[in-house]
C-alpha cells in the first residue's frame, strides 16, 4: 500500500514538472543579458568601458577563486588527521 502511494506521488510530481516545463517553453521573451546596442558615439564609449571593466572583474574573480581552491587542496590536512581534542582548554578556545 505504501509503495503504491509513493509511486503515485512520484508520478504526479513528474507530470506536474513536465506540465510546467511545457508551459515555460511558450515564453518567447528576449534573453537580454547586456546593454542594448549603443546608438551614439558616446554611448559606444560607455559600452566599451562597461565591457572592459566587466572583463577585468571576471578575470580577477576567477583568479582569486583559483588561488583559494589551490590553497584549500594544497594545504589541507591529510584524511587520517585527528583533530586536537583539547582545543577548548587553550587560551584561544576559552576566548572564542
Amino acid at each position: 500500500m505504501l509503495d503504491t502511494m509513493n509511486n503515485y506521488k512520484k508520478s504526479v510530481g513528474l507530470l506536474g514538472a513536465l506540465a510546467l516545463l511545457g508551459y515555460a517553453s511558450t515564453a518567447n521573451a528576449e534573453l537580454g543579458l547586456n546593454f542594448p546596442p549603443p546608438a551614439s558615439q558616446g554611448a559606444q564609449e560607455i559600452y566599451d568601458i562597461h565591457m572592459l571593466t566587466t572583463t577585468i572583474a571576471t578575470v580577477r574573480t576567477l583568479a582569486v577563486f583559483a588561488v583559494v581552491l589551490f590553497a584549500v587542496f594544497r594545504f589541507r590536512k591529510s584524511r587520517g588527521y585527528e583533530a586536537d581534542q583539547n582545543f577548548h582548554k587553550t587560551w584561544f578556545g576559552r576566548w572564542s
